[in-house]
């Protein structure tokens, strides 16, 4: 669901998953919540570094098991490609329904910009974190009220991250 045409920028945000049902779910999601978005859509970490690389989005959401290549090593090559270019790095969201590993969680906590939420995750925490990053999405008060389409989400972060004053 992208559009080769389309010009690289912070309007736009790419979903990471080996699941149809969870891409499709952000596909339709993000432009009804955020119309001044584009989402664009990868299978996995191979096919998200290459969207990257055209694209430059200003956020990730991203599943961390998947084939080819998982979630971890895709942000790796992200950030490594950010450098070269002098690019900044983009905001990613991991989630998953496994343990997190160490070296995730250690990225958690040590980069502002890393998320981790357990699935199923919470919408809300989704939606703040899209509007707390990117500044041209219009501020949405109504996003504290939306319930997550599932039971209630268990989100694992670090303290720069939900509980920080200014996500509230």
């Amino acid at each position: 669901m992208h559009n080769k045409n389309a010009k690289p920028g912070n309007n736009r945000i790419l979903v990471v998953d080996d699941e149809q049902q969870i891409r499709q779910f952000y596909a339709d999601l993000v432009p009804k919540m955020f119309p001044e978005l584009s989402v664009d859509l990868a299978v996995d970490g191979l096919e998200a570094v290459s969207l990257f690389k055209d694209f430059q989005h200003a956020l990730i959401i991203m599943d961390v098991i998947m084939p080819r290549m998982d979630g971890i090593t895709a942000y790796e090559l992200i950030t490594t490609y950010c450098k070269s270019n002098a690019i900044k790095n983009p905001v990613v969201i991991f989630c998953t329904g496994y343990a997190p590993p160490e070296k995730l969680q250690k990225l958690v906590f040590d980069e502002h910009t890393v998320y981790l939420f357990m699935k199923p995750v919470s919408l809300t925490d989704i939606l703040k974190v899209i509007q707390e990053h990117i500044p041209m999405v219009a501020k949405r008060p109504d996003i504290a009220g939306i319930t997550p389409p599932l039971n209630k989400a268990r989100s694992l972060h670090h303290p720069r991250s939900l509980l920080n004053p200014h996500f509230s």
